[in-house]
């Protein structure tokens, strides 16, 4: 199916996405912030249904205590992002701990910022790099069989490995 009819059937499915495109100060900025605060990965799920097969997803996260922060990486990413939620706020055991913010960027729009921002990342580079040969799969099997459930793993446990606390 080509890219333009898979679109549409995203589009009448769930609305229009209307990706910003960042100038290049942007781009750097929200960079530096995935970088230092934020995730790039590729999330596995069982379907809701309950079944034996693995959902994959890709996602972009940044997380920091300033709510400001957050709000302004908002207002760059022009109504990509899918929700600010606020964590840690019940369950604070020591009083000078803040509440934890999370914007997380919304699925259909992850691919289309990662390659905006990639030029400029520094430490989440090949995590980018790898989501985005993840999404260009995704992208040609959209039926996927088990073969592309292999590949999709894959994917998964090479994000993983580099995700990993002390890898380089």
């Amino acid at each position: 199916m080509p890219a333009k009819n898979q679109r549409e059937l995203a589009e009448k499915r769930f609305g229009t996405l209307s990706i910003p495109q960042l100038t290049e100060v942007q781009a750097a900025w929200l960079a530096a912030l995935v970088d230092g605060e934020g995730t790039i990965g590729i999330w596995r799920s069982r379907r809701s249904d309950g079944g034996a097969v693995w959902h994959y997803t890709g996602v972009m996260q940044v997380s920091n205590t300033c709510a400001e922060l957050l709000a302004h990486a908002s207002n760059i990413l022009e109504g990509c992002c899918w929700k600010i939620t606020v964590r840690n706020t019940k369950n604070v055991k020591l009083k000078h701990h803040k509440p934890l913010y999370r914007l997380d960027l919304s699925r259909r729009a992850v691919p289309y910022i990662v390659e905006q921002i990639l030029p400029f990342l520094i430490v989440k580079k090949e995590q980018a790099k790898l989501l985005l040969k993840y999404y260009h799969v995704v992208h040609n099997a959209p039926l996927s069989t088990s073969e592309d459930h292999e590949m999709f793993e894959h994917f998964y446990l090479e994000m993983r490995a580099l995700n990993a606390r002390g890898s380089p």
